[in-house]
């Protein structure tokens, strides 16, 4: 039996899809990333949620994960006496959206997370509200947890107007950030926002000096480049998208399957190509609610491969 632990945040989205009029309400956020693990899950594995879900939202929660198949549910899900984070999404072209947060979910301190980590043997970070984690507990983590850590950076590098309006911020010390993983993902954007370099490419490059063994951009319909400590990147491109995609948690089940494959011991380009599979899978499909079988329909030649 292999456990991995899958630490985010479940997020209550309202959105109109691209091209769309009507306002839909569903599961977003780590749901996403959720889905992708059942999915790609090799036979003997498991997944262990570690989340934090707010009061008023916990029962639905707890619904919606009993659902899912591979997943083990246990002392990992805490219920803060705070509202669940909710997300309001407004699309301004393809790809592009505006967010805005509310809720109070915390962040996890590392007398509460320790404990949670022993029976794993890998963890996937996704930093869905971008506090799940501060960077001294993130270190405590990398300090005590010998098994691969897999970071997705996107929302590490959102903060928040008064609003709650999401807007792009820089990260300090991204360094000591990226040396806390063996795996880290992020996209064009999020890549130049780290300061290491303009080029997302190099910045990347840059990254894997300090210790990753893997880099990933992700480019939307342009595919994503992987880039290997020690130099070797891969530009692998991505299948043609639907006619009316919907690309909301198309990165989380991009990053998580990507994950589970590299885990399994597929080599990074392959991995990739899974990842690329099941993210075109998701981008004809709206919301996480039924995602598993589409992802399982999409990624079965590969899994058949295993």
């Amino acid at each position: 039996m292999r456990r991995v632990g899958l630490l985010g945040t479940l997020v209550w989205d309202r959105y109109v899809p691209p091209g769309g009029r009507t306002p839909v309400e569903r599961w977003g956020g780590l749901a996403y990333s959720l889905a992708a693990f059942a999915a790609a899950c090799p036979p003997g594995w498991e997944g262990v949620p570690l989340i934090q879900i707010g009061y008023d939202l916990w029962d639905e929660a707890l619904s919606f994960l009993r659902r899912l198949p591979n997943l083990r549910l246990g002392p990992g899900l805490r219920r803060p006496l705070v509202p669940n984070n909710r997300v309001a999404l407004r699309y301004t072209g393809p790809a592009e959206r505006v967010e805005r947060l509310t809720g109070g979910v915390p962040p996890w301190s590392f007398d509460a997370l320790a404990p949670l980590l022993g029976p794993l043997d890998a963890l996937y970070v996704n930093f869905i509200a971008g506090w799940e984690l501060d960077l001294p507990t993130l270190e405590a983590v990398r300090g005590v947890f010998r098994g691969p850590v897999y970071g997705d950076l996107h929302s590490l590098l959102l903060g928040c107007a008064e609003d709650g309006t999401r807007v792009p911020r820089t990260m300090d010390q991204p360094e000591r950030w990226v040396a806390c993983f063996d795996v880290v993902q992020a996209n064009t954007h999020e890549w130049a926002r780290l300061g290491f370099a303009e080029d997302p490419l190099q910045a990347a490059r840059r990254a894997v000096t300090y210790g990753p063994r893997l880099a990933l951009v992700t480019r939307g319909a342009d595919g994503a480049w992987v880039v290997e400590r020690g130099g070797a990147t891969y530009e692998v491109p991505a299948p043609t998208p639907p006619p009316a995609p919907d690309p909301t948690g198309c990165g989380d089940v991009w990053g998580s399957t990507f994950f589970f494959a590299w885990l399994a011991g597929v080599p990074p380009r392959q991995a990739a190509a899974w990842a690329h599979a099941a993210a075109g899978a998701k981008l004809a499909h709206a919301g996480a609610d039924d995602l598993v079988p589409v992802l399982r329909r999409a990624l079965s030649p590969y899994l058949e491969a295993l």
